[in-house]
């Protein structure tokens, strides 16, 4: 059997846990490569992290190949899967971080470390140009799972950046969805369908 690579890309605030939950269930499907942003969530310092991560383990996006991500992770796992035409998994997906990331400016705290950070206005805006640039007209397959009592990003926009791709809403989970039993039948799915 091809042993599937998933990239995890994690969201704002958020660093790779190789203990967490969802590392966790994505370990079920394959072997697993954080993109590690170190504590920054720049447009750069996500795309930076992405070509290391692929360079470093020697991953080909010719691979049997998944990118998986939680909010501004999700926003980077669609938008870098339609821009390499990768299967993509986005939990409670950031649409428009240009936008929803403003409620952020100031001083944050990265969840898992306690690593205290700064986020700006112009950080924020950076995001724009990318936001335009996704293609969702494109056949990719992708899966959006989003929980009912997300309390940080509203359902807005996700009906339309769904039209291609599977859609899963699921009534618990809140914002980080680290309640992963109740949707891994989903995930199981969705990549049973990709290496058929």
């Amino acid at each position: 059997m091809v042993m599937l690579k998933i990239c995890y890309f994690n969201g704002f605030a958020g660093s790779p846990n190789p203990l967490g939950e969802k590392v966790s269930l994505l370990k079920d499907f394959g072997e697993v490569f954080p993109v590690d942003t170190e504590g920054a969530y720049s447009v750069s310092a996500y795309q930076k992290a992405f070509h290391e991560t692929l360079e470093k383990n020697d991953i080909r996006l010719s691979d049997p190949l998944v990118f998986f991500g939680t909010s501004l992770g999700g926003f980077w796992a669609r938008t870098l899967g339609y821009a390499y035409s990768v299967p993509w998994i986005a939990l409670n997906p950031s649409i428009s971080p240009s936008e929803e990331l403003l409620q952020f400016t100031g001083k944050n705290t990265v969840f898992d470390t306690g690593q205290r950070f700064t986020w700006t206005k112009q950080e924020c805006f950076v995001y724009l140009p990318i936001e335009n640039s996704v293609k969702d007209y494109l056949e990719i397959p992708g899966l959006i799972i989003v929980a009912k009592d997300d309390d940080v990003l509203t359902t807005k926009g996700l009906a339309e950046a769904s039209k291609k791709c599977a859609f899963v809403q699921v009534e618990t989970g809140g914002h980080r969805l680290l309640n992963t039993r109740d949707y891994q039948s989903f995930i199981k799915e969705f990549l049973d369908n990709l290496l058929i």
